[in-house]
């Protein structure tokens, strides 16, 4: 867990903490101590390009790698799918 907290200082200005992957952070930290078991799915470079009405952009969002490595952090599973 160490690891995962100081991912949250690089890269961020001034060497400040990094609210969106803290946020993130606390999240999954909630959600290891429920009693569920978790499973994250990611689109693929094959994502459609509009869903429910709406475009999608092609590339991945800035948070997805990060995302994932916290992910694997707290042990959960995480799938990338071509298309859904």
């Amino acid at each position: 867990m160490s690891q995962c907290a100081n991912k949250f200082r690089s890269g961020a200005a001034n060497g400040g903490v990094r609210a969106d992957l803290l946020a993130l952070f606390h999240k999954l930290a909630r959600l290891l101590r429920s009693p569920t078991q978790v499973l994250v799915v990611f689109d693929g470079p094959e994502r459609a390009s509009v869903k429910r009405g709406h475009l999608v952009r092609k590339a991945p969002h800035y948070l997805t790698a990060e995302l994932q490595w916290l992910l694997e952090c707290f042990g959960f599973s995480w799938y990338t799918v071509s298309h859904l």
